[in-house]
């Protein structure tokens, strides 16, 4: 019997570059699919947070981010949190 794998290969930065060249047509599906990631980097670090206890009130989250579009979806999570809890406290670096 074979089991379905859940697991996604680890992309060499070419052949990840050559990826996103297949499914991304223009620069403002490139602009999309950022903003799309940064809201999902910032519903998941509430959910993760939240299983571990309620949020508190004045939350505090340090993002340390690299150069590039990853860096670009770190900076879009950021500014996606803030918008989501008026009252924490990000800190990018």
């Amino acid at each position: 019997m074979h089991s379905p794998s859940y697991s996604f290969p680890v992309l060499s930065a070419q052949r990840a570059k050559a990826f996103e060249a297949s499914v991304v047509s223009s620069m403002e599906e490139e602009w999309l699919f950022m903003q799309r990631a940064g809201r999902g980097i910032a519903q998941q670090v509430i959910s993760d947070f939240q299983e571990l206890r309620p949020l508190p009130e004045s939350l505090r989250i340090l993002v340390i981010a690299g150069k590039g579009h990853n860096g670009g979806d770190a900076m879009l999570a950021c500014n996606q949190l803030l918008g989501d809890l008026p009252r924490a406290s990000v800190t990018l670096l």
